[in-house]
C-alpha cells in the first residue's frame, strides 16, 4: 500500500511458511518461504523459485531476506537445524545463484553499508563485521552496535530495518507480561505477578497446575506451576526453544515443541519429572511445531510445515500411518485443537483469503464448518464441548455449537469481553480457558519496548568498526 495510505493491493501468494520478504529497486520482491526463496514481480503476480545453484549441503532453511542492489546479492540466513542460534549471514548471487555461507552466527541480515554488514543475532545484539563481497568473506571481527533488538525466537527475525541510505528503525526489548485471570465483568487478577517473557499458558485437565513457556536471552524453556503454592519447577533444558506445552489428557506427561535435534520436532516429559524427556513425534524429513493429543490418548494431531502450514494425525502405537487432516497446498492451516469428546477438531485456516475458525469431524470424513465470522483465531474448547472460544474482531469470542449428524451447527457467537492482551508470534494458542468455562488465563503486556529510529549513524557505524580492527 501507499506510504500516503489509501487501499492495500494484493500482489499475489506467498509460498510456504512466511519469513521475511526484500523489495529490490529492479521491480521485484524476494519472499522467504522458510524452506527456500521465492521472486514476484513488484506489481503482482506468481512467485518464481529464486535459483540456488550450490544450496549448502545440509541447509533446512532460508530465512530473512535482504536484497543488496548495488552489490547484485540476496543476504538471507541459512540455518543447518532449527535452532535459531546455528543460522549464519549468507550471500546469494542474484545472477547466478551462486551461494556463500559467511562464518558469521546470525539469524537476521540487514544490509551493507560502506563495506560493513549490519545484522542481528539471536541474543538480539545489532551487529556489524567488515565485508569484501567481491570475496564473499568478511575482513574483520564482528562489534556490537547496540544490543535489546526485538527477535521472534522461532522464526529468528528481528524487528528491524535498515535503510540504502544508512537509517536503522529497529524495535528494542522483550514482550514481557504478567500471567491474569479474566473473566466477562470481572477485573483482572494476577496469577503471576512477577513480569517475564512469558508464553503459551496451559492449564492441566484438572486446573490446579500450569505449564507455560518463559523466554530468557534466546532461550525459551517450559516451567510447571503448581497454581495453589504457586511453586515454579523447570521442565526443560536442552536445546534453545521449548515451547507450545499441552498436556496429556490424564494430567500425566507434558509434550512441547524441541529444536533439541538437528529436526524441531515434539517430545514429552512426565509432569512428575521422575524420567527424563523423549521424543514423541520427530523425522529426519519433518518440522512439527505443535501436536496435542486425543481425549482417549490412541492418536496425535499435530501440524508440519512443508510448503506450508498442515495438520496430520496418526495413532501413537500400532499403524501409525500419518493421514490428513487439512493440507491444502494454498492455504497455511495451524492450531489444531480436538473436542473433549474427541468427535470434532477445530483449527485455524486462511484458505479464503484471511484467517478463520472452522471445525470438521475428527477423524473424519465429514463437512467443515466456519466457526468464526470476519476472522478468528486461537481456538480453546470450554471442558464441556459446548462451546468454542476464539481471539477474533478485538474480541474474545465464545461460540455455542450443537452437533446436528455430520456437522456442527453454530447456535449463536457472542463477544465476552475486549481482546486487550498479548497474542503470541508463532502459530498456538496463547491463552487458556479454565474448567469452569467463565475464567480464563491470559498475558497481559507489561512491557513491549521501544521503536528507535537512528539517522546518520554511519559515522558512529565507522568508527565502531574501526575499533574492532584496533582491537
Amino acid at each position: 500500500m501507499s506510504t500516503g495510505g489509501g487501499r492495500a493491493q494484493l500482489l499475489g501468494t506467498a509460498p510456504g511458511t512466511f519469513n521475511g520478504m526484500t523489495w529490490s529497486t529492479t521491480g521485484f520482491l524476494i519472499i522467504s518461504g522458510n524452506i527456500g526463496l521465492y521472486r514476484m514481480p513488484e506489481g503482482g503476480g506468481s512467485a518464481t523459485p529464486f535459483t540456488v545453484a550450490n544450496r549448502p549441503a545440509g541447509e533446512l532453511y532460508q530465512d530473512g531476506p535482504v536484497v543488496v542492489d548495488d552489490e547484485g546479492i540476496v543476504l538471507y540466513s541459512s540455518w543447518p537445524s532449527s535452532a535459531v542460534n546455528a543460522a549464519k549471514i549468507a550471500i546469494a548471487s542474484m545472477k547466478t545463484g551462486e551461494v556463500t555461507v559467511l562464518d558469521i552466527v546470525g539469524s537476521q541480515p540487514l544490509g551493507i553499508i560502506d563495506g560493513v554488514l549490519v545484522y542481528v543475532n539471536a541474543n538480539g545484539a545489532l551487529m556489524a563485521v567488515p565485508i569484501d563481497v567481491k570475496k564473499r568473506r568478511v575482513t574483520g571481527t564482528p562489534v556490537q552496535l547496540a544490543t535489546d533488538v526485538s527477535v521472534n525466537n522461532g522464526s529468528g527475525l528481528a524487528s528491524a530495518s535498515l535503510s540504502a541510505a544508512g537509517t536503522i528503525f529497529y524495535q528494542s526489548g522483550i514482550r514481557q507480561s504478567q500471567l491474569v485471570e479474566v473473566g466477562a465483568g470481572v477485573a483482572p487478577s494476577v496469577v503471576l505477578g512477577e513480569s517475564q517473557e512469558y508464553l503459551f499458558p496451559r492449564l492441566s485437565p484438572d486446573g490446579n497446575r500450569l505449564a507455560v513457556t518463559i523466554g530468557s536471552g534466546d532461550h525459551r524453556d517450559i516451567w510447571l506451576y503448581d497454581l495453589r503454592s504457586r511453586t515454579p519447577a523447570r521442565l526443560t533444558s536442552e536445546g534453545t526453544t521449548n515451547e507450545r506445552a499441552e498436556w496429556s489428557p490424564d494430567g500425566k506427561r507434558v509434550l512441547y515443541r524441541t529444536d533439541r535435534d538437528v529436526r524441531t520436532a515434539i517430545w514429552w516429559r512426565p509432569a512428575d519429572m521422575s524420567a527424563g524427556a523423549t521424543p514423541l513425534l520427530t523425522g529426519p524429513r519433518m518440522d512439527v511445531f505443535e501436536a496435542v493429543l486425543s481425549p482417549d490418548q490412541l492418536n496425535i494431531v499435530y501440524q508440519v510445515d512443508t510448503l506450508g502450514a498442515d495438520i496430520y494425525y496418526r495413532a501413537l502405537s500400532g499403524d501409525t500411518t500419518s493421514h490428513a487432516i487439512a493440507n491444502n497446498g494454498k492455504a497455511i492451516e495451524t492450531m489444531p485443537r480436538l473436542s473433549p469428546d474427541g468427535h470434532w477438531i477445530a483449527f485455524v485456516t486462511d484458505e479464503s483469503g484471511h484467517e478463520e475458525v472452522v471445525v470438521q469431524p475428527f477423524p473424519g470424513p465429514g463437512g467443515r464448518v466456519q466457526i468464526s465470522s470476519e476472522g478468528g483465531t486461537e481456538p480453546v474448547w470450554a471442558r464441556d464441548g459446548q462451546r468454542l472460544f476464539y481471539r477474533g474482531s478485538g474480541n474474545i469470542m465464545a461460540a455455542t455449537v450443537h452437533a446436528n449428524g455430520p456437522l456442527l451447527d453454530v447456535v449463536r457467537r457472542d463477544s465476552l469481553f475486549a481482546d486487550t492482551f498479548l497474542f503470541a508470534a508463532n502459530p498456538h494458542a496463547n491463552y487458556d480457558v479454565l474448567p469452569d468455562g467463565k475464567r480464563f488465563l491470559f498475558l497481559k503486556d507489561v512491557n513491549a519496548g521501544e521503536l528507535i529510529v537512528g539517522v546518520n549513524w554511519t559515522s558512529a557505524l565507522r568508527a565502531k568498526v574501526a575499533e574492532g580492527r584496533r582491537k
